[in-house]
């Protein structure tokens, strides 16, 4: 049969290929060879023989297109410079694609009667080494492509892969209820279950990024450079899943809107990850924890045990990996794998010198624990002075540093990772810090490891009540924190008033009048005008009868407040004490 001639039906995709070129010959191709590499994708599954349904680009599709153009020709920036004849520099990712790029895909699927079928479907338990198409080569089956699930109804579902093995492995595990479960999955569950499936590859792709590692297996992959070989991979997998989908319709694949939409995994990619280095350079860092004997390094591996991340803290590495730190630790040291978004990869992570072993769900327990309360050694959390976070080395004893909020520690403890976060990323790492604070659980860092203690008293961020005060009503509104204060504060003003305009702007005991119509006090202020309103703690109270106006009138203590003079006695300025009141001398 000959070679299908391709005719444009879509003008997106027609555009894109029409920039294609066969070869790489010259430096200015060199330049290009992002455009001349993917088009040169696009042409092969056009033209391929036995690719049934027409290639076209979705939304998704063409700024996947766009993007892994854009990768490649970012190395071209480090791949080979001349020196007059002289070459100078060669990037080994550059030089590989210029010489595999053109490896061939290969159909193994045939149309009978409008349905699409594997030459080489496998019932299940799969049984590969019976099978004719592993036989020769099972290295084919960490291959990359897309496959079929067949129920005996003839109903069935397609897919891609970067990995069949790996892939087939998460689709056992959803079939048997240990993973999210797709439609493909619930139709099971009611039909037969998984050995009611047949299961077979439809066209195998190169797999450029297990390629790569297997011809460099000494070479240390930066982070954007392992985007780039596993952007490389899924293109053309993604692309023909996407024409197979809205092809033959399949009714065990989609959503209940009917919705064939592809998803590509990296379409958002900054060229500095070029340089950005995700392992270990084994120099470790400075150890300010003299009570600590050795580092613990958390890693994550890919499915050919490769390592492609590393970190000495798990905050670190979850960062790397673009997974949330509670999913990093569900899979820690566990027989699973996670998919890391920042990499495009599934990964399985571990501590060295730690086996893997057991499932997460065997092990994980979805109840929250309740952990014991810190107990320091020569002193207690209540006489610790307020306004600082401290940081305390193992033997609970000695102070390593002390700073007056959580994001201020993170940084000291976490100085690496600290510098790659923006201002979101780097308040959520902080604010998992903080529920190490004041328990007996140890928190671990790029610096070590280390408890962290504050005064009860002490509250973080905006848990510190307040009291909202109407002018015109003098009616106060008690405020569990300033973040309820500002969300009241919207509302009655109908405006956006932000926590941070709260703290920013110093209304809170300053006297100052908001807006013509509030002021803002906190329960210390207001126990020190009326002692008798201890017990105010929620709801609204008329100050009118109690004859006191808070306008103007800065509020600053002059006594620390963990401590109650022996000499205060009655008729001295009052304050709140753990719900006793102090005085201050007259």
């Amino acid at each position: 049969m000959p070679s299908k001639v391709y005719k444009s039906e879509n003008l997106r995709t027609n555009r894109l290929f029409s920039q294609g070129r066969e070869a790489v010959t010259t430096q200015k191709d060199l330049k290009n060879l992002g455009e001349i590499v993917v088009n040169h994708f696009l042409k092969t599954l056009h033209t391929t023989e036995g690719i049934i349904p027409k290639i076209k680009l979705s939304k998704q599709g063409e700024l996947a297109f766009k993007v892994l153009i854009n990768m490649i020709n970012s190395l071209a920036l480090q791949s080979e410079s001349y020196k007059g004849t002289e070459k100078i520099k060669t990037n080994k990712i550059f030089q590989f694609i210029q010489e595999n790029y053109k490896l061939p895909v290969l159909v193994v699927s045939r149309e009978n009667n409008g349905t699409v079928n594997s030459k080489f479907e496998c019932t299940f338990p799969l049984k590969f080494k019976n099978n004719p198409f592993f036989i020769d080569s099972p290295s084919k089956f960490n291959e990359s492509g897309i496959y079929i699930f067949r129920h005996r109804s003839g109903k069935f579902a397609l897919g891609s892969a970067m990995n069949f093995k790996r892939r087939l492995i998460d689709h056992i595990n959803s079939f048997n209820e240990h993973r999210a479960m797709l439609r493909l999955h619930e139709f099971a569950k009611l039909n037969g279950g998984i050995n009611s499936f047949t299961w077979g590859p439809l066209i195998i792709t190169p797999n450029y990024y297990r390629l790569f590692l297997s011809l460099n297996p000494d070479y240390t992959l930066t982070k954007g450079e392992i985007q780039i070989l596993v952007a490389l991979t899924q293109f053309m997998p993604r692309v023909l899943e996407q024409a197979y989908l809205l092809h033959y319709k399949p009714e065990l694949n989609g959503n209940k809107k009917k919705s064939y939409q592809i998803i590509f995994n990296i379409l958002n990619w900054d060229s500095t990850s070029l340089k950005e280095n995700i392992l270990n350079n084994n120099n470790k860092i400075n150890i300010t924890n003299p009570t600590r004997s050795e580092f613990l390094e958390y890693r994550a591996s890919d499915e050919d045990k490769n390592i492609v991340a590393s970190s000495f803290s798990m905050n670190s590495l979850a960062s790397l990996l673009g997974l949330s730190l509670p999913g990093l630790k569900y899979h820690l040291n566990r027989d699973s794998k996670v998919f890391a978004k920042s990499l495009g990869l599934n990964v399985q992570v571990y501590q060295t010198g730690i086996e893997p072993q057991g499932k997460p769900m065997d092990y994980y327990k979805s109840k929250k624990i309740t952990r014991e309360d810190l107990k320091l050694k020569n002193i207690s959390l209540s006489d610790l002075k307020l306004g600082n976070i401290f940081v305390y080395n193992l033997d609970k004893e000695t102070i390593v540093v002390e700073k007056s909020t959580s994001p201020l520690i993170f940084k000291y403890l976490n100085p690496n990772l600290s510098l790659k976060l923006d201002a979101r990323n780097l308040k959520i790492q902080s604010d998992n810090m903080t529920t190490y604070i004041n328990k007996e659980s140890v928190y671990s860092s790029e610096l070590g490891e280390f408890y962290l203690a504050k005064n009860p008293s002490y509250a973080i961020n905006a848990k510190s009540p307040v009291i909202l005060i109407e002018i015109e009503s003098n009616l106060a509104h008690f405020c569990s924190s300033k973040r309820e204060c500002s969300r009241i504060l919207s509302k009655k003003l109908n405006m956006q008033i932000q926590l941070g305009t709260i703290s920013r702007n110093n209304w809170i005991d300053s006297g100052q009048v908001i807006h013509d119509k509030f002021i803002l006090i906190t329960k210390f202020h207001l126990i020190s005008r009326i002692p008798d309103l201890i017990d105010f703690n929620n709801g609204f109270l008329d100050l009118k009868p109690y004859g006191h106006n808070f306008i103007g009138y800065k509020y600053i203590p002059t006594t620390p407040p963990w401590l109650c003079p022996p000499e205060a006695s009655e008729g001295g300025e009052a304050f709140l004490i753990f719900n006793k009141i102090c005085y201050l001398p007259p």
